[in-house]
């Protein structure tokens, strides 16, 4: 409905499109994180790796993780093969 109302419809729908992709990324993120949490973090090669010193940070962990969600629903890959029936269920739900 919105883009009726401005004479750039297209630089609307792109922003619309990157806003909803930036979410969806945001959301796959927090999901392996809490996952790699939960399964115990550097257990495996798929979950976030066990860090301490400066790359403990929250702000160095939603990078990788965000980046790790970057790569997978970009289909890009490069992402360490799933090895638990919980990891394969994610990867599986992602590529969806």
């Amino acid at each position: 409905m919105a883009d009726s109302r401005t004479s750039y419809p297209n630089r609307l729908r792109v922003v619309r499109l990157l806003v909803y992709l930036s979410t969806v990324i945001h959301w796959v993120a927090c999901l392996q994180y809490v996952l790699s949490e939960y399964e115990g973090f550097g257990s495996n090669n798929w979950v976030y790796p066990a860090l301490e010193g400066p790359n403990s940070e929250l702000l160095t962990k939603y990078i990788k993780c965000w980046y790790w969600s970057m790569l997978t629903l970009t289909a890009i890959g490069e992402t360490p093969n799933p090895e638990t029936n919980l990891e394969y269920v994610v990867n599986g739900m992602t590529f969806l």
